[in-house]
């Protein structure tokens, strides 16, 4: 079967309107793609505005800017296990970051019986034992272990008091009715004889 001229001439005239349709088709799709892609509102078919506002609207790929969150506050005391005799004293070393101004430190001590801890955090050894101190700054706490050693005598002397014959370094000589009164001092200060 032969085609006839006016055949051909619809068949090319039908092909012809379907490529124009496709491309037409492609603009529709293609233009507000590239807008998109270089961050531009897409063209205005009517003479419209669409409610674009460049300053309130986030474009793609724009980020809004990270709130910059304060590193934590920290409190750090230097000074480990600490060790101290009856009677000595020692002030705790800290360090301190990123705690606000006007934040009051408070020094504690866990068994103040034991060794007891000023507002400045000088402790005081006050008898055997261990306890913890504590250091606060608002909502940050630090602690150290405090042992407290009892003392040992490594000298004891008596002397006796006057009116009382002495007959060698180490004897003296007392009548059946006398007082005697004898004096002892431990040494060194607060030791304890076993």
């Amino acid at each position: 079967m032969k085609t006839t001229k006016q055949q051909r001439l619809r068949k090319k005239v039908f092909l012809v309107i379907v490529i124009i349709i496709i491309v037409a088709m492609a603009l529709v799709y293609i233009l507000p793609l590239q807008a998109m892609a270089a961050d531009t509102p897409p063209p205005d078919q009517y003479g419209t505005d669409y409610g674009y506002d460049d300053t309130t609207l986030p474009m793609p790929g724009d980020t809004a800017p990270a709130e910059e969150v304060p590193p934590p506050p920290m409190l750090t005391i230097l000074d480990t296990n600490i060790q101290l005799d009856i009677g000595q004293e020692r002030q705790i070393q800290i360090q301190t970051q990123n705690i606000p101004d006007g934040t009051t430190i408070v020094w504690t001590s866990e068994n103040s019986a034991v060794a007891g801890v000023d507002a400045g955090g000088r402790v005081v050894a006050y008898s055997a034992g261990r306890t913890q101190i504590f250091v606060t700054a608002g909502d940050v706490r630090s602690s150290v272990l405090v042992s407290v050693n009892e003392l040992k005598a490594n000298k004891l002397t008596i002397s006796v008091e006057d009116g009382v014959s002495q007959l060698t370094s180490n004897s003296y000589q007392v009548a059946v009715a006398d007082v005697v009164n004898l004096k002892v001092s431990i040494l060194p200060d607060g030791a304890k004889v076993s």
